[in-house]
């Protein structure tokens, strides 16, 4: 986003008018920290410290939010985590992910309501090391656990 110009397009939009103190678009992730930024009261040119401190906010405020969504995904048991491979390359990993989709919705009603199940009770250490390593669980399921395992290493931005 900042690449593609979110400190130009919040200083017009901020200058017209449209982004209005408190103003729910002013609220935005992104925005608010972009005016914030802008609006500091110690602004001077080439002060690498702000613009350092106003990524690290940028970071935090959007990893929060999507650690907040994983966990929103989480509860609603009929959600489907359709698996990605991160080393693939971004085309592949779109096509990988529309066929799954595609494939899920073409499934008979009794093989996509499995899919839809939670996973089993866990009953003690065996059962979930069985689990972890793939046992009889669902896709999704397998992939859920895969995302849960990838929440904890997101708990903190490394910059």
């Amino acid at each position: 986003m900042i690449l593609s110009g979110l400190l130009k397009e919040t200083t017009d939009l901020s200058l017209a008018g449209l982004l209005p103190t408190g103003g729910q678009q002013a609220r935005a992730i992104g925005y608010r920290q972009t005016l914030d930024y802008l609006n500091r009261e110690s602004a001077t040119e080439k002060d690498a410290a702000s613009f350092g401190q106003y990524l690290d906010d940028f970071t935090a405020a959007t990893r929060r939010y999507a650690k907040k969504q994983m966990q929103w995904f989480r509860r609603d048991d009929k959600f489907i985590f359709v698996p990605v491979k991160l080393s693939d390359p971004s085309s592949t990993r779109v096509d990988a992910a529309a066929n799954m989709i595609r494939d899920m919705c073409v499934l008979p009603r009794q093989d996509f309501e499995k899919e839809l199940l939670p996973p089993p009770p866990k009953t003690g250490k065996d059962s979930r090391a069985n689990d972890e390593m793939g046992g009889n669980l669902s896709i999704s399921a397998k992939t859920k656990l895969e995302n849960e395992k990838q929440g904890k290493g997101m708990k903190f931005y490394r910059g």
